[in-house]
């Protein structure tokens, strides 16, 4: 018992000091210089910043859209996410889209453009009822994950028996 009360607290103590957030201040030049570059009419106050091994990751809105930044010490990024529109997605996918979800009356919560790892992906949410899916897509329409999300647990709500 004393144990694994020891260990929750060390991991708890760590997470903490891996995952707060960072001062801008003392993020390296080059990597605000090149969120500067990429992003101009970004409001740097508003950048919030967390460093994790030696990475640095940015978040941020610009023109309201949610964008997340990973870059490497040198400046360079290592993948980053950013919220995009429907009429933003390749047409590949917006017809897989449109044919499995939404002429079944799904709605779309918010559509992610995402690279990891040299591969530019899609993630959409959709939402049916209590039904809620997110899908991942890569350039060629393929889905390459799909995840069920129970609604009543993201939103806290009771969950009822059915």
């Amino acid at each position: 018992m004393k144990k694994s009360i020891l260990f929750s607290i060390c991991f708890f103590v760590l997470f903490q000091i891996i995952a707060k957030d960072y001062d801008t201040s003392r993020v390296p030049s080059k990597i605000r210089k090149k969120l500067e570059t990429l992003y101009p009419n970004s409001r740097k106050e508003e950048v919030s910043w967390k460093k994790r091994f030696n990475k640095y990751q940015a978040d941020f809105i610009d023109n309201n859209k949610s964008i997340s930044l990973l870059f490497k010490k040198d400046g360079g990024i290592i993948n980053y996410k950013t919220e995009i529109n429907f009429s933003e997605v390749p047409s590949i996918i917006s017809k897989e889209i449109k044919t499995d979800y939404l002429d079944k009356y799904y709605k779309i919560i918010y559509i992610m453009k995402r690279m990891e790892k040299e591969e530019v992906l899609y993630e959409v949410e959709v939402m049916k009822g209590r039904i809620v899916n997110v899908i991942r897509y890569n350039m060629k329409g393929e889905v390459t994950n799909i995840y069920d999300l129970d609604k009543r647990d993201i939103l806290n709500m009771p969950s009822f028996p059915d």
